[in-house]
Parts: structure tokens; sequence; C-alpha cells
């Protein structure tokens, strides 16, 4: 005879997690092969755009190759490179000499290791933007399947579900599938940053504690601002080593804080006129300046003078106080912007704020009326359900690492500088996509759950009835 509690299951029951099907694994690797061609097209297309903005007639940009392709990026040939240009003419010469270098010779230590990846694109496909653009466009297809997979794998109810959702999530987030088509290292930075979530609830296993230091070593050496982000990490692994009580995991912090220390120092330590390092260092002074010294708390964080959206114009005075400290400080940039937060902590506590606020919103002064639409859009599918989905992970490793790598970003951004378009939070919102998707099927489950019981209420209050 079947028992009575096998024909209606308790709450109890209900409750098992549910196992993702065999069919949400060919669905996930759908929507990751649709999200490498979808990417692949706002990519390069968004690329276009950027590069025929100033010029008339347009260019064909996936037609151009050799030195007509690296034309294109700003500052090309020159002392003056920046970003794009410099990581070119870094990988051009791993290609010549197996070194990532500068213009003048100097070791480039900016991003080398995304110049090592660029490097073996044009290697394999020559100097030109579809051999950025196919490799990046299949390493985002390949974030797409790693975020379903992770969300599935830790999602307490609805893993099927969480899967898809999760995997969806990635593909209509067209801020990152902008950056498909440009010579950054923003994809990379997202890819490294997925594995290493795929390692996080193993991290008890030597093998995973390997994962995670290798992906987030490479990943500070791919971006000069990621160690804010690897600095969360760190921590997240002290943390779990002393839960544990695992060696492994205290060796595997001590290291990555070891790394966060020498990109550190790369950054802080040489360099050459031509060279990102000196950028580095200058930028202290780029985002803590007079300029900023009108900004209220309810201001727009941008760039200050550069932003053609904004409302600021310089005043006479805000220029003779920039250059005023500039002298002070003998024309080190570093040294002028401590100057100037020494002597105007209420200034800079404000610039603080409105960039701490900035971490945690939409957008930003410096975008534009569409990419200020797109980010919200954004921002609505991803931080509401992540704050719930962080809340029903809160025990759980994976949760625990999204929420002190988004703290390390914060800071940095914070206290230091904050990224005009939000660029340095992608890597982020990878990691929210796979918490967004746990909390959206724990909402989902927690509805359905409160229909049953009241259904069995009502049920219950009809058979009394009837008696």
């Amino acid at each position: 005879m079947t028992p009575l509690a096998n024909l209606h299951p308790g709450p109890e029951a209900q409750a098992q997690p549910r196992r993702s099907s065999p069919s949400s694994h060919v669905l996930l690797i759908l929507i990751a092969l649709l999200t490498a061609v979808s990417h692949f097209i706002l990519g390069t297309w968004y690329w276009s755009q950027w590069v025929n903005k100033e010029k008339n007639p347009p260019h064909p940009p996936l037609e151009l190759r050799g030195e007509d392709y690296l034309r294109t990026f700003s500052g090309w040939g020159s002392l003056n490179e920046r970003d794009s240009s410099a990581y070119n003419t870094a990988a051009l010469n791993v290609i010549k000499s197996g070194v990532p270098r500068t213009r003048s010779g100097a070791v480039h230590m900016h991003a080398p290791i995304y110049c090592y990846f660029l490097a073996l694109c044009y290697g394999i496909g020559g100097q030109n933007l579809v051999s950025v653009a196919v490799p990046q466009a299949m390493m985002a297809g390949l974030i797409c399947f790693l975020v379903g997979l992770v969300a599935g794998r830790i999602a307490p109810q609805r893993k099927t579900a969480a899967t898809l959702i999760a995997a969806l999530l990635y593909l209509v987030n067209l801020r990152a599938a902008m950056y498909v088509g440009f010579v950054y290292p923003t994809v990379l930075l997202m890819l490294l940053t997925a594995l290493t979530m795929a390692a996080a609830d193993r991290s008890s296993q030597k093998p995973a504690v390997a994962v995670i230091v290798g992906t987030m070593a490479l990943a500070t050496f791919a971006q000069a601002a990621f160690f804010g982000v690897a600095s969360g990490v760190a921590a997240w692994l002290l943390l779990q080593s002393w839960r544990e009580r695992s060696v492994s995991q205290l060796f595997g912090g001590i290291a990555m804080f070891v790394v966060v220390a020498l990109k550190i120092v790369a950054s802080t330590v040489g360099g050459t006129k031509d060279d990102l390092q000196q950028l580095d260092r200058g930028i202290l002074w780029e985002v803590n300046n007079p300029h900023f010294e009108g900004m209220r708390l309810t201001s727009l964080w941008e760039n200050r003078p550069g932003n053609p959206w904004t409302s600021w114009h310089e005043s006479e005075q805000e220029q003779q106080r920039y250059d005023s400290y500039m002298a002070r400080a003998q024309g080190d940039g570093q040294r002028a912007s401590f100057l100037w937060i020494r002597e105007n902590p209420g200034p800079y506590a404000t610039l603080c704020a409105i960039r701490l606020r900035t971490a945690l919103s939409p957008f930003t002064g410096q975008m534009s009326p569409r990419n200020r639409v797109i980010s919200t859009v954004i921002w609505l599918l991803l931080f509401p359900a992540s704050v719930y989905g962080l809340w029903v992970l809160r025990r759980h490793a994976t949760g625990a690492l999204v929420m002190l790598a988004y703290a390390g970003y914060t800071a940095l951004a914070t206290f230091i500088t904050e990224d005009w378009y939000l660029r340095f939070r992608l890597p982020i919102e990878t990691m929210l996509a796979v918490s967004a998707a746990v909390g959206y099927t724990a909402l989902a489950e927690t509805c359905r759950q409160r229909v049953a019981r009241r259904r069995r209420a009502s049920n219950s209050s009809n058979t009394a009835a009837i008696r």
C-alpha cells in the first residue's frame, strides 16, 4: 500500500532542489552560440561607429588591414599612445621579440597579459579587426556557458531555470557585447572572472585554489585597475581558509596579495614618457583636482574637462588653482593630487561619495543618452535580483566571493578612480548574472510555495465545511 505521505508530499519534500535537466545543457549551448554570434555583430558595429565618428567619408572597418587598421587607434605612432594604441604597439613587439615593449623599448607592464593575447590574435589572423573580434566573441560565448553552468550548480531550487536565466542575462548585456569589437582587455577579464566563479564552490580542493589564484593573477596583469577585484578575491580565500581550516586556501590568499602588491609596484615604479605606467601614476591627479570642487552629492561622475555631455564649464579660478597645485608639485600629478586631497578634505569626501554611488548605480555623466538607457535596463535586470540572490547565497562560498570582489572594486572606485563608462565593473556584472539568476528562481519558488500553501489551506477549509 502506498504511504499517504508519498501521495501528498509536505513542504520538506517540496523544498528539495530540482536537478538540471539534460535538455537545459543543450539550451545553454545554444544560448552560448547565440551570444558569440550576436556579440560579434554588435561589437564590430560599435567599433565601426567609434572609428567613423569623425571620419568623412566613413571607412569600411572590417576591410582595414595592417597600418591602415592600426592608424584608426588614437595616438598610434606617437609618444602619446593611450590604451588600445599602446596595447597594439606592445603586441607587435611580442611578435617580433617575444617581449611586450613600448616604442622607446621599455617593457610594457600596464597590461602585459592582454598584449600577449593580442599578439596571438594578430599572429594567427593578421592585423585587422576580425582577428581580435572573433576570438573575443568566442570568449563571450564561453563566458555565457560558464555563467549558466555555475548558476545551475549553486541555485538551491529550479536549477534548470537558474541556468537559462543566467545565460540569458549575459546574452542581453549589450555593454559586454560592445567590447567584443574593441582592443580592450574587458572580455578577457570577464572570462577569467567566470573561470574563478566556476572553481569557487569547490575551493576546498587544491586544483580549484590553483585555478582561482592563476586566473586572478592573469587578470591582475591584464588590466591596470583589476587589482581591486583581485584583492577582494584574495580576502575571500583567506576567509574561506579560516572557515574551512584549509592551508591551501591560506597560501592561495597570501599568494594573491603578493600578486596585487607586485602589480602596484610595477605600476608605480619606473616607466618612460610613452608608457602607460606614467599615466597610471597621473590618473590620481586626473580624477582628484580643483576641477571637481564644485561637485555636489547629486552630481553625476564625469571627466573634467573632456565630457561632451556635461554642462560644466571651467572657471578662471579653477584653472588658477589647478595650475597652482601643479606648480607646487613641480609638475608631478601624483604629488599634486595628494596636496589637493590633504588641503581639501571636504570636496574630496564629496567626490568619494559620488564615486561610491556611481559604483552602485546604472550610469555616469560621461555616457551618451543611448548608453544611459542601455546601462539602466541592464542594471534593472541584474542588480535588484542580485541583492536577493546574494541574501539566498549568504552562507554559500560563491555568495561571499561576489560580495568581497564587489567590495574590492568599490573601494578602488571610491577612493582612487571610477571608470567614466563603468567598463571596470563588467567583470562584476558577470558575477551578478549568477546571483541574479539565483534571486529570480528563489523568488519564483517562494511565490509558488505561498500559492501552494494557500491552496492547501483553502482545500482544508472546504473539506471541513463539507463534513
